[in-house]
């Protein structure tokens, strides 16, 4: 019966946060005190996050590649330097306290709710597509790495960070970058998935109905962004990065 009353609870949860995701990062932001909320241990909560982010993030990005808002060619480059960044993140974790990793985002997150808010020419972008040149690929590479890093120290609001690289080093339109964004997520998702599975950190009897949740959420939530672009985009975001920072004030 408890099985039961999570997954009622859970599974609604998980379609919000795919829904989000999908249009402007930080679902982990719901699902991951949904998670907990149900008494998991941790490594459970984190195992079931990443194993519903992953399959989520390969449903948005399959929407936005059909809807042809996905440059492949420079997303390739970053998740390079994402993969390897991402195994980077989860060494350096282990020698960073709690205040330290906060103090960092409290620079960082500020920062990202100025751009989202105040910079609005960024979202006149209308760029779809960038070319190989050796300036777009360091700039690629160091958008991997930061995403990478990001994802592996501290998680939620990954994909709104991807979003703002995206737009603002490349000019890509808002749903190019979010498109982007998701492809890049893919690969750090799934490096972790795989540690949480071998490790046997994922409860699949609640991780699948949840992922199922997820993808759909994502799903549909792609298809909202394309369709409605910065008009719907831009304002999610700036409550992501908000609830971001109030969430690190907080201490939680």
């Amino acid at each position: 019966m408890e099985y039961v009353h999570n997954l009622i609870w859970l599974c609604p949860m998980l379609f919000v946060a795919g829904f989000i995701d999908s249009i402007a990062g930080g679902g982990g932001l719901i699902a991951m005190p949904a998670y907990m909320m149900c008494g998991m241990p941790m490594y459970y909560v984190y195992g079931c996050n990443k194993f519903q982010c992953a399959f989520g993030s390969t449903a948005a990005a399959y929407k936005y590649f059909k809807s042809g808002c996905l440059d492949l060619k420079i997303t390739a480059v970053s998740a390079v330097s994402s993969f390897l960044c991402s195994f980077l993140g989860t060494r350096i974790i282990f020698y960073l306290t709690d205040a330290q990793i906060r103090s960092m985002l409290m620079v960082l997150l500020p920062l990202t709710a100025v751009l989202v808010i105040f910079v609005k020419n960024a979202w006149s972008y209308t760029a779809k597509e960038q070319s190989l040149t050796a300036r777009n690929i360091l700039m690629a590479l160091i958008t991997g790495m930061t995403i990478g890093l990001y994802d592996s120290l501290y998680g939620p609001g990954g994909g709104t960070i991807a979003m703002l690289l995206f737009t603002f080093l490349f000019h890509y339109d808002i749903r190019t970058s979010s498109g982007n964004a998701k492809m890049v997520l893919i690969v750090s998702n799934y490096t972790a998935l795989i540690s949480y599975i071998l490790s046997g950190n994922v409860p699949f009897a609640i991780g699948i109905p949840c992922a199922v949740c997820n993808v759909l959420g994502n799903y549909i939530g792609a298809d909202f962004a394309v369709k409605n672009g910065a008009k719907i985009i831009r304002p999610v975001m700036i409550c992501v990065v908000v609830v971001l920072i109030v969430k690190l004030l907080l201490g939680k």
